[in-house]
């Protein structure tokens, strides 16, 4: 199944959900983007234009990348996509390509990262350090985004 229409749900969900607890209705939602995956969507280096399947059938559109984004996609195969209309009411192509991460270094000293709560990092050897300062900041916003 195509995860894609349940993130929409969920995002569609999410909006009833927030202006429920605000006592207020969503009077509509848009979407103004559409994801491609590698079936849907095709890229050409050769004359740098990208094929998608739109609702009246395969549209080839002419890309206008500048030299830092020819030198990204160059002898790449992108793997998914975004079609996006941005607020100025252009249309932008998101392309996605997939890098593998380079080979781990093996080493006896070793400090772990979490993102969560409590301690933000430990060492191999015991030292801690705590979020006590990351969580203050994080806990201050939280309480700004549900004031009204």
């Amino acid at each position: 199944m195509d995860p894609a229409p349940i993130k929409q749900l969920e995002f569609v969900f999410v909006l009833v959900l927030t202006a429920k607890l605000k006592g207020k209705s969503v009077k509509a939602f848009a979407a103004t983007s559409a994801d491609y995956d590698a079936r849907i969507f095709a890229s050409r280096e050769k004359d740098w234009k990208v094929s998608l399947t739109l609702l009246d059938g395969r549209e080839y559109i002419q890309l206008k990348p500048g030299n830092y984004h020819r030198g990204k996609l160059k002898s790449r195969v992108p793997n998914s996509a975004q079609l996006c209309q941005h607020r100025d009411g252009q249309y932008y192509i998101h392309i996605q390509l997939k890098n593998e991460g380079p080979d781990p270094i093996p080493s006896e000293r070793v400090i772990g990262v979490d993102f969560g709560r409590r301690d933000i990092a430990v060492t191999s050897i015991g030292d801690k350090w705590d979020g006590k300062q990351i969580q203050d900041v994080r806990d201050k916003f939280a309480k700004v985004r549900t004031a009204e």
